[in-house]
């Protein structure tokens, strides 16, 4: 998944999801592309779509040029720093029509990747961010896991992850180790021996929280999700 946004510390991001955010239950929300090769689009269209099955919005794709100032998702495939997969923009889109809202490495089709970045334009945070998980961090295995692989001291540990103020504009469900909002943590951080991060596809606790906050939608009968396959070896390319 390797966002682009801060594994932690990113401005408000302090919860699963926020109340306040500019996509509406029932939205038609168009979503357009700067560049990108067929496979590329196919991809990003496939497994957004995921999303679209349990949320009450419906996500319009166009494969022609943006060229009205209207509020979309516009997406760019372009390099990326280093580890980073992709990033967007939280709970929003754009309405330029050459300033992208959302990013991919150049070859993206996994769909850990595209599912996570199209979490955030709805509105998801990071799962690891959830003040929902607060009592299942191991607080001493943090410390030194944190110290060894960020640098952090104990006070920007406690700061980041254990003195978390919940914010009004958000809110959250359980603490859901299989989200794919969820960065890769460790097992042996947590209490209940779980690491993070281990879904690429939505989980559970996704599905619910995504119907949660778009009202309306009855899911399918059938939720099995379906996986694309190419013909080249390169479909794990942005596997985190």
């Amino acid at each position: 998944k390797s966002c682009g946004l801060p594994i932690f510390d990113a401005p408000k991001e302090r919860a699963l999801y926020y109340k306040n955010r500019e996509w509406k239950p029932g939205q038609v929300i168009k979503v357009y592309f700067l560049n990108g090769t067929e496979i590329e689009r196919g991809a990003v269209e496939h497994y957004a779509r995921e999303w679209e099955k349990y949320g009450n919005f419906k996500f319009e794709f166009h494969q022609e040029r943006k060229t009205q100032k209207e509020h979309t998702v516009l997406i760019k495939f372009e390099a990326q720093r280093p580890g980073v997969a992709g990033w967007s923009s939280l709970g929003r889109g754009t309405e330029s029509i050459e300033h992208n809202s959302m990013s991919f490495a150049v070859g993206t089709r996994h769909e850990g990747t595209i599912l996570h970045e199209f979490g955030h334009t709805l509105g998801f945070g990071h799962e690891q961010d959830s003040p929902g998980g607060a009592a299942d961090w191991i607080p001493e295995a943090a410390y030194k896991y944190f110290r060894e692989h960020y640098k952090w001291d104990r006070k920007k540990v406690d700061e980041e992850i254990f003195n978390k103020v919940s914010d009004a504009s958000v809110d959250w469900t359980a603490f859901d180790h299989e989200s794919t909002m969820a960065y890769g943590l460790p097992g042996e951080l947590f209490k209940s021996g779980r690491p993070l991060g281990s879904g690429s596809f939505l989980s559970v606790g996704d599905k619910q929280a995504i119907a949660k906050m778009y009202p309306g939608r009855k899911p399918p009968v059938d939720q099995l999700a379906t996986a694309l396959y190419y013909a080249d070896t390169n479909h794990n390319l942005n596997a985190a």
